[in-house]
């Protein structure tokens, strides 16, 4: 309306005139960075890129215009607090509005600490320095460290609370940022505001023999019941042991575990997650898997996986210890030398990576081969016989080249089925260690048999009168017996009367007749075959003192003491004769003969 003397204006006039300017703002309580929309009564002039907020003093970074709904939309800047609202639609010439915004940060979460459940983790209340009116859970929400924004279950507007669920993935035991946001888009930044997930920071070893103690070390245990505390791996759960100074729990692991999840409960029920899996750690194969006794032979095992940067092991061979000559973390393999003097049987290989917790779930075994029964032990020198051998096993055996060996000399053997047969040769009387090869080459080093050629070694008395018992020294006198053994003195065979095992000695009757000089000694285990004689022991027999019989000196006796007695009974009568003479001659005077 107008007027010519500033009193009196024109009336009912259909001329008007608009008053461009801020109508409204909202919301009036956001987070920094959320979206402001600024009402205009009219905003068909402004320009596009000249359109801007502020906020106090602060410059809205964002400014996005629509001329369809006369607003303008702009971002909070951090630390406008109450602050007034003005804008501009040119670039130029700001319109203020009586409305203000405040930013709103957050000020606590409860409670501050909370056990990590993969499955359910609980509520926090996040209380904020303000909200907008009108909030609802169905905007707000709150974000956990890197893990998706979660909805809020619950809002209190005025008391200021955004009540929200712990998300069950996505995140780590520690401290974790919390944040919140009132439009589900701009959350709160720079907060220090934190939320303590007690959880496994860590496990320790994770690839294990099964049975090895699991150590599962937490950021805080605060509130664990040492009673109900527990380890699982996969599905197996498994009791475990606490020390809260340390904040560990200790589990065994279970057999089975390949690449398991692992967890832990404080209370028995809920179970808080570990980023890391653990693996129990199988021997799967080993090679060689046979080898002659007494031969150092290497078998390597191979392991279904070995602890990064492990070095040493140990192997058990049923029962027996040794420490691994090698590990091989990325061919995945432990060198185990083979112990000498372990049984024949199969030995399963187990393996320790701690020197305590072996492996008993093991694929792996190592047989030696060895002789388990001899067919002969002894026989009489100079009497070579056939012997036959029984191996345990005679697998990979070249039954071409397979040998014996007596001492050191090497026979050829002949294999059929687990037996090796082989002809001897004459060998002097002595003890020999049996041997054998089933490759022509690598030749056992068991020492568990021997093979005797017996012999006599000496005779006492060397001489002695006919009839007498004798004494030979054999050098063993297994298979002697009295009901068929027999000594042999020259051509003069006599039984066993003893046997003494202490001293290797038997006892004879020597021969009944004088043997006229020393003859050889033999001796025969069946009564049939003797052993080739030596010429370094003999025995004479000789007649007892007196006896003319029979021998050389005793005829030689009787003829000298028959020439003497005819010597004498001559002289006796010429004494007589003489004496006759004499007595007639001078009446019976006679002197003495001299």
């Amino acid at each position: 309306e107008a007027s010519f003397d500033g009193t009196v204006f024109t009336s009912g006039s259909s001329k008007t005139f608009m008053l461009q300017g801020i109508t409204a703002v909202s919301p009036d309580v956001a987070v920094a960075g959320e979206s402001i929309t600024v009402t205009f009564s009219d905003a068909s002039t402004g320009i596009e890129d000249k359109v801007a907020c502020k906020f106090g003093s602060l410059d809205a970074v964002v400014a996005v215009l629509d001329k369809t709904k006369n607003t303008l939309t702009c971002a909070l800047p951090a630390g406008a607090s109450a602050s007034a609202v003005s804008a501009t639609l040119d670039g130029a010439a700001y319109t203020s509005s009586t409305a203000t915004v405040t930013t709103a940060t957050l000020a606590s979460v409860s409670p501050a600490t909370v056990f990590y459940d993969a499955t359910t983790s609980g509520s926090v209340v996040v209380t904020m320095s303000a909200v907008p009116a009108g909030l609802t859970k169905d905007t707000a929400k709150c974000q956990f460290g890197s893990a998706p924004a979660v909805s809020a279950t619950a809002v209190d507007v005025t008391a200021k609370t955004i009540t929200c669920e712990v998300p069950t993935s996505g995140l780590t035991a520690g401290d974790v940022a919390v944040e919140a946001s009132f439009d589900g888009t701009a959350f709160t930044s720079g907060a220090s505001q934190k939320l303590m997930l007690q959880g496994i920071t860590s496990v320790s070893p994770v690839v294990a023999i099964a049975g090895q103690p699991i150590t599962f070390t937490f950021n805080d245990v605060t509130g664990a019941d040492g009673d109900k505390v527990s380890c699982k791996f996969g599905t197996k759960v498994v009791k475990a042991s606490m020390n809260a100074a340390q904040k560990t729990f200790t589990c065994a692991l279970p057999a089975g575990a390949v690449d398991a999840a692992v967890s832990a409960t404080f209370d028995g029920a809920s179970y808080t997650p570990a980023t890391s899996t653990v693996t129990a750690a199988v021997p799967s194969s080993n090679t060689p898997t046979k080898g002659v006794i007494g031969v150092a032979v290497n078998s390597i095992v191979k392991m279904s996986a070995i602890p990064a940067g492990q070095t040493t092991a140990t192997c058990r061979f049923a029962g027996q210890s040794v420490a691994a000559s090698g590990v091989d973390v990325a061919q995945k393999t432990i060198t185990c030398p083979v112990p000498a003097g372990a049984s024949l049987d199969a030995m399963a290989i187990e393996i320790s990576f701690d020197g305590t917790t072996f492996s008993t779930d093991s694929a792996t075994s190592f047989t030696y081969q060895g002789i388990s029964a001899i067919s002969a032990f002894h026989t009489v020198v100079g009497n070579p016989i056939p012997i036959t051998l029984t191996i345990n096993d005679v697998t990979g055996a070249d039954a071409d080249n397979c040998k014996c060996k007596i001492g050191t000399t090497e026979l050829a053997a002949k294999l059929d089925g687990n037996t090796l047969t082989c002809t001897l040769t004459d060998l002097a009387m002595d003890s020999y260690d049996v041997e054998f090869t089933l490759d022509g080459k690598t030749f056992s080093d068991q020492k568990a048999f021997t093979f005797v050629y017996q012999g006599v070694s000496k005779v006492e008395p060397a001489q002695a009168t006919i009839g007498s018992e004798i004494t030979l020294y054999l050098n063993d006198v297994t298979g002697v017996a009295i009901t068929t053994s027999k000594c042999k003195f020259g051509d003069f065979v006599s039984g066993v009367k003893a046997v003494n095992a202490d001293t290797n000695t038997v006892t004879c009757n020597g021969p009944d007749h004088a043997t006229g000089g020393a003859v050889t000694v033999s001796f025969s285990l069946d009564g049939e075959t003797y052993a080739v004689v030596s010429d370094a022991v003999k025995f004479e027999a000789v007649d007892p003192p007196g006896d003319g019989g029979g021998s050389n000196a005793g005829m030689i006796a009787g003829v000298v003491i028959g020439v003497v007695a005819a010597v004498a009974i001559v002289a006796g009568s010429v004494y007589y004769v003489r004496r006759r003479r004499q007595r007639a001659t001078y009446g019976g005077l006679v002197e003495p003969l001299v």
